[in-house]
């Protein structure tokens, strides 16, 4: 059995963080959380929030979390541009917090640090390219024998409590509603869907495998190893929530950039003893079935 780690997280109140901190905390691991003053905690049951030691990121929530010591990063708060968020917000999200909390956490000898990134291309919006830059540095900091930098590019996650801007929420949320149509693209690219408590399962083996390893770079793929057209998966839905929506493929063009065809390479995560569970018809059908408990 693993001993009692500290590990310090970010993005602790978000729809995949939360989900990591839970496991963190069945594990028995001791766990310390930067927020800021405005975060919500709905995700989390109050027990679980009395269990964390929270830290404010305008009290100097950095500088107070490496006070005492910390085993491991886990890096999960990512800020993907919705609501009209600015460049600067992007980057403090993406970037200059993580990358700040890497200098840090190299300082004090952490042994790892785990970061949360994307599939897409670096290109296609400020998101990806973000996150990219911040897979620079941590390669950086693993190449100068720093720190363990273990970076998690994931595909196309959902699941229940997902954000209701991204894509697959949206579409749920959507048919659900019986919204009179919904505008897509022809829906010819192909992703890879990934339930989150699959996603969850890679933190916590990825934990036990590379604490306490030298400093180093690794970066993992994250997904089923399947892909589906954006237009079955939309169609599935479609069917599940027996949707009077009209869908109209090909009314919105192609991004710049956009990709056609992902999916997740996850030979080298299977070594390490991991596999997807969730099949996508039976992970759709709970997320569907947990929106609708909800309005009832």
């Amino acid at each position: 059995m693993q001993k009692s780690l500290s590990v310090l997280m970010t993005g602790a109140t978000g729809f995949l963080g939360s989900q990591v901190a839970r496991r963190l905390l069945e594990r028995g691991h001791h766990l310390v959380a930067l927020c800021r003053r405005a975060s919500i905690l709905r995700r989390l049951t109050q027990r679980e929030i009395e269990k964390i030691h929270w830290l404010h990121i305008e009290e100097n929530g950095v500088r107070r979390a490496f006070e005492t010591p910390i085993d491991v990063v886990i890096h999960t708060a990512t800020n993907y541009g919705y609501r009209g968020s600015s460049i600067n917000d992007i980057l403090e999200v993406n970037l200059l917090l993580p990358l700040q909390i890497l200098d840090y956490a190299a300082q004090h000898g952490v042994s790892l640090f785990i970061s949360t990134d994307t599939m897409l291309t670096k290109f296609l919006n400020d998101y990806a390219l973000t996150k990219s830059h911040l897979t620079d540095w941590g390669r950086r900091f693993a190449d100068l024998g720093k720190i363990a930098f273990c970076n998690l590019r994931i595909e196309h996650m959902y699941g229940v409590g997902d954000n209701p801007e991204r894509f697959t929420e949206y579409v749920i949320q959507a048919c659900l509603k019986n919204v009179p149509h919904l505008d897509l693209t022809l829906g010819e690219q192909y992703r890879d869907f990934i339930h989150v408590s699959d996603v969850v399962e890679v933190y916590d083996r990825l934990l036990s495998v590379f604490y306490g390893a030298p400093p180093q770079f690794c970066e993992f793929e994250v997904g089923t190893g399947v892909a589906t057209r954006v237009r079955d998966f939309v169609e599935m839905v479609h069917r599940l929530t027996e949707s009077r929506t009209e869908l109209r493929f090909g009314a919105v063009p192609y991004r710049l950039h956009e990709i056609m065809y992902a999916c997740a390479n996850i030979e080298p995560l299977k070594e390490f003893g991991w596999q997807p569970k969730v099949k996508l018809e039976d992970g759709l059908r709970q997320v569907i079935a947990a929106i609708r408990s909800r309005s009832d």
